[in-house]
Formats: C-alpha cells, structure tokens, sequence
C-alpha cells in the first residue's frame, strides 16, 4: 500500500494506551501555567480569609467577597485542600486532574455522540486541552491557563452533555450539579442547553412512544437538578444588605463601566466577531455534510444545541445592548460559546477521523494543521484544513499515480506552512507548542512503527514540567516567589514594612497587591465584590478617589492610573476610607516620609487625616 492509503489491518490503541494519552496530554497545560494571575487574584483572597479569618484586616474586597457568593464552594474546597498542600500545588494539580476530566470527556463525545473513531477522539481530546479557539467576549474558553472555577466546571458540565446524550440523565444530574457548585452559572446553563437540546430531540424522534413516557425521566432529573441547585445556592443565601442597586445604576456600573468587554457584544473586537462566525459557520457545514452524508448519530441533537446557543446569543444582543437588562446581563449567554465550540471540535475530530481510515498521511497532515493553529488563528486553519481536503480529492481525479502524490505531498507541506503562519500572527505560542506536543503523543500511539515508543511518551510527559519551566514566558508563574516586577517588589516591602491592619492605597491595576503583601487595599479595578451593596461601594470609592470618568472598561482604567500618577490630591479622600499608606508611581512627587523606593513605585507613609 502507498504512503497515501491507512493500513486497515493495523490494530488501534487498547484503553489502557488511550487512558494513558489522555494523562500525558493533561500535563501539557503545565506549558504555560499562570499561577497568580487573572481572575485568581479575586478568588484566592477569598481562600485566603476562610483559611486566617485574619488576613488581609479591612481589605474592602476581602471583606465583601469572603461571604455567602458564587465563588464561596470552590474557595471552601481550596481552603480544605490549603491544609495539606501549598496552594501553588494545588492549583496546578487540579489544573492537570480537570484537563484529564475535560480531555476524557471530550475523547467519550467523539467516540459516542458523533461517532468517531479512536483517531478522532484523541484529536478532539487533544484541542480541548491545548487550544483556546476564538475568544469572543473573551470568556468563551473551554479551560484556562490560570486555574479557576471555570476549569472545573466546564469539565464537569460537558461530561452532564456526554451522559445526556448516553440516556443516562440522572447521572448527568451530578455533573450538572457539581459543576454549578464551582461556577453557577456555567453548571446551570450548560444544564439547560442539554436537557432542552435531548427533550426537542426526544419530540422530534417520538414515534411510538407516548409524550409522558419520552419526557418523564427528563422532567424528573430536572426537577432534581432544580432541586440541587436551590439546596446549593438560593436556601443558604443570606438577606441583602442594604438597598439594593436599581437595574440601571447596576448596569451602569458593572455592565457598561466595569465589563463592557465581557457583557455587551456591541464592545467585543470586531476581529473575534469574524473569528467566531468563521468557527460556527464551518461547524454548520461539517454538521450538515456529516449528517447527509453519513451515519452519524445525534445530529438533530448537536443542531439544536448550537441553535439554542446561536439564538440566546441573538437574543442577548437585543437585550442586553438594547434594553439594558439585568437578567440578560448577568447570564453571560456569549461565553456559552464555549459548547457550540466543543461541538465543533466532535465534528472536526469525526471529519478527520473518517479521512483516516481511508489516508492517514492526509488526515495526520490536517490534525497538525488544526493543533498548530491556536486560539484565535485557529477558525482560520479550520477552512485551510477543509480546502486541504477539497483539493486532495480534486487532484486525485485529476491526475494519476506519482504525480498526485507528489501535488498532495507539496500541498500538505503550504498547509501547515499555512497554519504556522496564521498561528505567528493570531495565535498564542504557548497554546501551538502544547499542540505539536499533543500532535506527537497522538502520533507514538497511533503509529504501529512508533507506539512501541511509548515509553518515550512517558519521559515526555514526566519531563513536561521542566519543559515549561524552561519555556515559560515572561509574566507565568509557579509560586508567589516567581513574581519578581517592580510591582511585586512593592508589595512585598509594604507587608514587611507596614503594621498588620494597615490599609494601602495602591495603583488600580495592582491586583496582587493584597496577597502578596497580607495587607488590605482601599480599592482596585480589577477586584469587585458581586453583591449589590459591595458593587456600589466599589464605584463608588473608585469615583472619590479618580473621577469623574470620561471612559469604561479598559478607557476608565487608564484614566485611573493616570490620576493616581499625576498627583496626591486623591489620598485626602483615601485616607477617608482609611488608608494608612499608599503606594505611588517612582514620578509622582512627594515630600512626606518614605518608606521604600524602586524604578518604578515608592512606598509611602500617610500622616493623620
């Protein structure tokens, strides 16, 4: 047989060289790992206080954040662990535990919701766990390279998806219900989209069966998930404090001020609004072609749950931007895109696994293409792979021989050219290496010749730490100790240099502040508590201290740093709030007493109010 044709008789990897795979790949994340960065910088200080109900004394976020709020079970489950492990431990053993889960359970999708094969599976797997895809409202993401709720949910959720789509949704019920301990709303909608996606399946494909007796087990478990989710989260929620914000003073400020980058789809960068649609519309066509042209399973299924995502998206666009609502706001249906691409990544893992059987070099060639394009570069390489296969069947009918081999073979090579030129441009360097890695562990098992070198995949991964050490870029982190910028620095001499107790005021951006040095802050940007009277308090110090502003989102905060650089005016009102010190930029002047200095900030002592 030519190099060209797959060798039927070659017998596929047994499950303990799949579960095997599946290990090794989980630890690719470790390539890149962030710990201390993002949204960790609002979680951990809520860790942190259920471990010391001392810690950070009179942080404003601290002190709002640590209660009854939809971060409070994962921060409870990270304080228990914080008792056995140091926290960077444990974060990157969960980050690699919930890739295992998410790439386990993406490899059950493949095989069973859309029917592919054992190549199929672990390229789907494989995306999951190395790839961000497109990024629209920059949320939408399957996991995240700093560990958070969302990496436990999401993995958990998607196995709900899996067992629903199995028949089995009372089983589907725990991983809904986990998964909404973690992160309510990414547990609950992810659970609504399944159970509406399987009972409109069930109604479409009634025949015999009577309404009752197809709707009754879905109608039981959702009343048992209902159930969960208000034991979990509506009968302990304490009363609100205070008066609550009003719908427009509530979208004002988190909405329109904080998030706009996140909530309004009018504010999202019109580059992803293009990225997204070229990702769903190839979905689509694979869907459709998949579904025409062959037997594969649970079509109408994946239809309407990239439908029902497509729709309230629609819908959020009208009433969110439009009509200002709180509901719609908060539900975040955008980063429900995170499903219609995990749909996509079945279809594109069933697509190149039925080319597999019939060219193997053709299909390895198009799963480089789509590994080695990462996050946003990858919708790109997606049509680049789809005009690869195109054209391959094109040249076979064109000519004959040696000389379509010789075209695919040149072809194949521009492809991946192709896909290493959009990943430069668009992608994420660390996410393409973590691809090509997949790419290879992926290649040790399905290739006989090579997967007597396995062993060399388990050095692989045993090593894929130090890899990452050595290959991190500048910014990631393993340990607090790891942050070493001017900022850390700072941080770390005011907890050296100030009283436990003391209260900072430091720029709005410097959101390791609180941790790093044990000391409470004023106020920061990045920092909210999602109560109504902790939100409103926020704004509302942020507008003392730094308004009025011209500007929201990411436009506000560099209003702030600026006002917090050109002068003290603002630490009259900081010390209203309690500010014993301040942190200012190295330029700002200052005659009053100092108490440490680098090239870029100074840490000051406040005198009386």
């Amino acid at each position: 047989m030519g190099l060209m044709t797959a060798d039927r008789a070659q017998p596929e990897p047994g499950p303990a060289q799949i579960v095997l795979l599946l290990a090794l790949m989980s630890l690719l994340p470790l390539v890149g790992a962030q710990f201390g960065h993002g949204n960790q910088v609002e979680q951990l200080p809520i860790v942190a206080r259920l471990v010391d109900p001392s810690a950070m004394a009179g942080d404003f976020y601290t002190d709002h954040a640590a209660g009854f709020g939809p971060r409070i079970y994962y921060a409870r489950v990270l304080a228990w662990l914080h008792g056995v492990l140091p926290m960077p431990v444990i974060m990157h053993g969960l980050m690699c535990l919930f890739a295992f889960v998410l790439g386990g359970v993406t490899y059950l999708g493949a095989r069973q919701i859309v029917g592919a094969g054992v190549m199929g599976g672990l390229l789907a797997a494989a995306l999951a766990i190395t790839n961000g895809s497109f990024s629209l409202g920059l949320a939408g993401y399957l996991r995240f390279d700093s560990f958070q709720p969302a990496n436990i949910a999401i993995a958990l959720a998607l196995g709900g998806v899996v067992l629903m789509f199995a028949g089995r949704p009372w089983l589907a019920v725990i991983g809904f219900a986990a998964a909404a301990m973690m992160h309510p709303l990414i547990g609950v909608e992810i659970a609504a989209i399944a159970f509406a996606a399987i009972g409109v399946t069930r109604l479409i494909s009634l025949g015999d069966q009577t309404l009752v007796r197809a709707l009754a087990p879905l109608i039981g478990a959702g009343l048992a998930f209902g159930a969960a989710i208000w034991l979990f989260w509506v009968w302990p929620a304490p009363a609100p404090e205070g008066v609550p914000l009003s719908d427009a003073a509530f979208f004002d400020i988190l909405i329109r001020f904080r998030a706009p980058h996140h909530y309004l789809g009018s504010e999202f960068y019109r580059r992803s609004w293009v990225e997204a649609g070229l990702f769903v519309a190839t979905t689509l066509i694979i869907l459709v072609w998949l579904t025409r042209r062959s037997d594969m399973p649970n079509g109408t299924g994946l239809a309407v749950i990239c439908l029902i995502v497509l729709a309230t998206c629609a819908a959020s666009l009208w009433f969110t931007d439009v009509q200002h609502s709180r509901v719609w706001a908060t539900a975040q249906v955008f980063r429900m895109l995170m499903v219609v691409k995990w749909v996509g990544f079945l279809l594109l893992s069933r697509l190149v696994a039925d080319l597999y059987a019939k060219d193997r070099t053709l299909a390895l060639a198009c799963a480089l293409m789509l590994l080695l394009a990462s996050a946003d570069a990858q919708p790109y390489a997606i049509v680049v792979v789809l005009v690869a296969m195109l054209a391959a069947t094109l040249v076979r009918r064109l000519l004959a021989g040696q000389a379509a081999g010789v075209v695919i073979w040149l072809g194949l090579g521009l492809g991946v050219v192709l896909s290493a030129a959009l990943a430069w441009r668009y992608g994420i360097p660390v996410q393409s290496l973590r691809g090509v890695l997949a790419f290879a562990l992926i290649a040790l098992v399905l290739l006989p010749w090579l997967r007597r070198g396995l062993v060399l995949a388990v050095i692989l991964g045993l090593t894929a730490p130090a890899v990452s050490i050595v290959l991190r870029p500048a910014g990631t982190s393993y340990s607090w100790l790891d942050h070493q910028d001017a900022a850390a620095q700072i941080a770390r001499q005011a907890g050296q240099l100030s009283p436990e107790g003391a209260i900072w005021a430091v720029p709005p951006d410097q959101e390791r502040f609180r941790l790093l040095s044990g000391r409470g802050v004023v106020v920061s940007f990045t920092a909210i508590p999602f109560d109504d009277a902790g939100l409103g308090n926020w704004h509302q110090r942020l507008e003392a201290l730094y308004g009025p502003f011209s500007k929201n989102g990411f436009g506000a905060l560099q209003e702030m740093r600026a006002a917090h650089r050109a002068n003290t005016e603002w630490i009259a009102t900081a010390q209203g709030y309690g500010a014993t010190h301040a942190v200012l930029y190295a330029d700002t002047p200052w005659d009053g007493p100092m108490l440490y200095e680098n090239e870029k900030f100074k840490a000051v002592a406040l005198g009386a109010p």
